[in-house]
């Protein structure tokens, strides 16, 4: 990714978040990180855990609880690991109205919507945020249909793959920063909709999970 990221012009912090938000998360990141949650939630599904509960409902409220603590450190520490090295590796936050930037070299034209350092720090968040918890949410659902812990990490994987892949979906590729270079951060596509696909997921969830035997 590193020479990738050195093949255009001359990169920055900005250049860094682009390339990790559009191909190093999904490839790399994501599937890392979602094995980890796989294996925090086959904790949570213990039976000495799950007799503790009072019903169905309140085991996967539970889960949910764990997969977005979990979403939540692993966005922040990611974001914060990101801005760490990705200002040390190029020595330059942002450097995209020089001609000699990888961003004009890509473009090819200067640009008219380079986005506030704040605007792409939390849409770098909560991108990852979102990513994560919706890929945790599908994986724990199928695997809460199926009793397959494995399918429920291959169809998370599938879909992000398939949407990066085709350059479509509203999972996760509908949020990422594909188009950054050339209309900036959109607050409505790269902020509020991660968030409200997140939440609405997290509302209705409770609702339609069916009940489990836990002790078969």
């Amino acid at each position: 990714d590193s020479e990738l990221m050195l093949r255009y012009g001359t990169p920055c912090l900005y250049d860094v978040i682009m390339e990790i938000s559009v191909f190093a998360l999904w490839k790399y990141i994501l599937p890392i990180v979602l094995f980890y949650i796989l294996y925090l939630l086959k904790y949570e599904l213990n039976n000495a855990v799950v007799i503790r509960m009072k019903s169905v409902r309140t085991i996967w409220i539970s889960l949910q609880k764990n997969i977005v603590c979990s979403s939540f450190f692993f966005s922040l520490y990611i974001t914060i690991i990101t801005f760490i090295e990705g200002y040390f590796m190029t020595g330059e936050i942002c450097n995209w109205n020089d001609t000699n930037s990888k961003a004009y070299e890509i473009v090819m034209r200067p640009l008219s919507n380079i986005p506030e350092l704040w605007e792409i720090t939390i849409a770098y968040a909560v991108g990852i945020y979102a990513a994560l918890y919706v890929s945790s949410t599908i994986l724990m659902y199928i695997w809460w249909l199926t009793d397959k812990s494995w399918l429920g990490y291959m169809v998370a994987i599938c879909i992000l793959t398939i949407e990066n892949l085709c350059k479509k979906g509203y999972l996760y590729r509908y949020y990422t920063f594909s188009m950054a270079y050339y209309e900036g951060i959109n607050v409505y596509t790269n902020i509020l909709y991660p968030l409200a696909l997140s939440i609405v997921l997290m509302l209705i969830t409770p609702f339609i999970i069916r009940r489990k035997d836990f002790l078969k």
